[in-house]
């Protein structure tokens, strides 16, 4: 039950998401700033598109197959710190953890709204996902057409989402949470870009609204915590 009450306000991050790109259609009429993200990743990395090349330069399906796997392993990593705290009874640092990861996760779709991008996946011709592996790349992709939200590519909620999780699991020194993330977010980043989900900017500010945010959440939580105390 205490599991259940603090994991609610997850539930609202699934419906946050398909609106985004309803608030954008809105305030927006669908127009997508991918042209401002391609000035930004061609100066960045020398001229080149890096989803565009990415996989031309590494066409190993073993490669492939593993980073659309980590890809999808993002509905793995979100519940390890749950349930790396949650199995010892360290229940301020599940709170800890969800303040954390709402924070990033609003933030990203604050972005989402007032600057929408359409992402690699839906600005340029779709590659062929067979083409890339005969598992986990058609699995994507199929994911993709069936659940995604247009308009939420920038920042990369799933390398901010990723990083804040790993970021929180090595904050508490939680041993066998941190190796199994280091085994997933690290090629999960990689793999936003080598599948041609994301922009490398993309992955890049994922990573950077985390790093900034974290301090932040953590530092609420010990306020709400100490006011906690107080009261009690």
């Amino acid at each position: 039950m205490a599991l259940a009450r603090r994991i609610l306000p997850l539930l609202f991050i699934p419906l946050l998401y398909t609106e985004a790109r309803e608030l954008n259609d809105m305030f927006f009429a669908s127009r997508y700033f991918d042209s401002s993200i391609l000035v930004v990743e061609r100066a960045i990395f020398h001229g080149q598109v890096l989803p565009l090349i990415l996989h031309q330069r590494l066409p190993y399906l073993w490669l492939s197959e593993y980073l659309h796997f980590a890809y999808l392993s993002y509905y793995l990593i979100i519940p390890t710190p749950l349930v790396a705290f949650a199995a010892k009874g360290r229940w301020s640092q599940v709170e800890e953890y969800l303040t954390a990861l709402v924070l990033v996760f609003v933030a990203c779709q604050l972005v989402f709204v007032g600057f929408p991008v359409a992402g690699p996946f839906h600005h340029f011709p779709e590659p062929d996902p067979h083409l890339m592996g005969p598992i986990f790349p058609p699995l994507v992709h199929s994911i993709l057409h069936s659940g995604s939200s247009v308009g939420t590519a920038f920042p990369s909620s799933h390398c901010a989402v990723a990083a804040i999780c790993w970021i929180v699991v090595l904050k508490a020194r939680s041993k066998k949470a941190s190796w199994f993330l280091a085994a997933l977010v690290p090629a999960l980043t990689v793999g936003t870009v080598y599948g041609g989900f994301h922009y490398g900017v993309d992955a890049l500010a994922g990573w950077a609204l985390s790093l900034a945010l974290a301090p932040l959440a953590f530092s609420l939580h010990a306020h709400w915590q100490k006011r906690q105390d107080w009261r009690s």
